[in-house]
């Protein structure tokens, strides 16, 4: 699926070098299979200097997005600066969750081996979800790190789904049942906190309204969770009114629309904002 990767730190998600920073900006990257987005950050004011959202024509396999973000980069000439800060958010279903008391470095492999097709040169990475004792495993795009690496030297990187969690476990004060759901053109992650503690996270892939309702009306009969009373969030790439707001509205009551948690940033890019 992925190359091996030329440097990278052992077992953490950063990737370190020397090469000193020549701008007071830096730069947060969101990478998916359907598409990238960018933007660039004073770092002293905070002030949003350059936003772009690029959503692929049709979804790629993983060794075809070095290409297309090739062709990106020769177009947007501000991704070949140097930054003094650079953050990279994955966006994929090659995760498993571990609880923490349960966690073992050494079996980073073991843990995603039972959904996951692992090749040897895989590199496997985690993060810390220090809210809900949890660490997501995870296999980051070993090729994009070395084409990031080869362009930044330092960056560290997250997965997109482990930003969703740590985002929505601020406050759960008010809600016992509460779904979730970051909207793709062509996936969605979805996480649900069931008597406030996380019980699932998940990715699907969709290509109709009736593909998304399924597997959202499937997994609320396997969770046994009430249509009429959970609260459902949606974020991302959906708006109210659309295709695939209106079919799931007729069967959960209770909608609501979460907005970017940056004024600069579109909600199409719910996660990306949550680095701003």
């Amino acid at each position: 699926m992925v190359t091996g990767l030329r440097v990278m730190a052992q077992t953490t998600n950063n990737i370190s070098t020397t090469a000193t920073k020549q701008e007071q900006h830096s730069l947060s990257i969101q990478v998916r299979l359907d598409g990238f987005s960018f933007f660039v950050r004073d770092v002293s004011s905070g002030a949003i200097q350059d936003y772009k959202s690029i959503v692929f024509d049709q979804r790629v396999d993983p060794n075809g997005l070095l290409p297309v973000l090739d062709k990106i980069y020769t177009e947007h000439a501000v991704l070949l600066n140097h930054y003094q800060k650079v953050d990279v958010i994955y966006i994929n279903s090659l995760f498993t969750l571990v609880p923490e008391p349960l966690f073992d470095e050494a079996h980073l492999s073991d843990y995603l081996k039972f959904n996951t097709r692992l090749l040897k040169t895989d590199f496997v990475a985690y993060d810390k979800i220090t809210s809900c004792a949890i660490m997501n495993v995870y296999i980051p795009y070993t090729n994009l790190n070395n084409f990031l690496f080869d362009r930044y030297g330092s960056f560290t990187y997250h997965h997109g789904i482990s930003l969703l969690i740590r985002e929505q476990a601020k406050d759960l004060s008010s809600l016992p049942d509460k779904m979730v759901i970051n909207v793709h053109p062509s996936s969605f992650d979805l996480i649900c906190f069931k008597t406030q503690k996380l019980v699932l996270a998940n990715a699907f892939e969709y290509q109709t309204p009736e593909d998304f309702v399924y597997y959202i009306l499937f997994t609320v009969e396997q969770l046994e969770l009430d249509p009429e009373t959970i609260q459902l969030q949606l974020t991302g790439h959906i708006q109210e009114g659309d295709a695939l707001y209106e079919r799931i509205y007729t069967y959960i009551r209770n909608v609501k629309l979460l907005p970017s948690i940056a004024n600069t940033i579109p909600q199409d890019d719910y996660l990306l904002s949550t680095l701003v």
